[in-house]
């Protein structure tokens, strides 16, 4: 004999399970929305690109040639890259000697104040030592 709290948690059991299985499915049933939201915007989109496509080419147009073609031809023209430029574009032999003795400058520059620089360092480490010397000396004239 099936007691009454059986009823219940079986009643309780079945109501979850009905209430999973219906979750289930609005949740698939809102995500195919989603997507169906998703392609119907996409198609929005690119028929807006193509119109566009068509009114700032619309002069292109030959004989006889439909939307279709217009737009692929459109669209292939897109895709295509352009020529890639000359590295250096014209460069004569006198811009080259030009450049390449600007360059060797720089580098001689470059180098007398690296020069520069380690000679004031030296200086400054001198300068210091011998501060600490005579620091050195002063201080063990006070202490005496």
């Amino acid at each position: 004999m099936a007691k009454p709290d059986d009823d219940k948690q079986l009643d309780s059991l079945t109501h979850h399970e009905e209430r999973k299985t219906k979750m289930r499915e609005e949740h698939a049933h809102n995500k195919q929305e989603e997507q169906n939201r998703a392609d119907q915007q996409a198609a929005h989109r690119q028929s807006q690109a193509d119109e566009r496509d068509i009114k700032n080419y619309g002069g292109i147009i030959k004989d006889g040639e439909t939307r279709e073609e217009l737009l692929a031809r459109i669209r292939k023209v897109s895709d295509e890259k352009p020529p890639e430029a000359e590295p250096h574009g014209r460069v004569s032999e006198g811009m080259i000697k030009e450049f390449e003795a600007e360059q060797k400058a720089g580098r001689e520059a470059v180098a007398r104040a690296e020069k520069d620089m380690e000679r004031a360092q030296e200086a400054r480490r001198k300068a210091e030592a011998e501060e600490g010397e005579k620091k050195g000396a002063d201080d063990s004239r006070i202490s005496r």
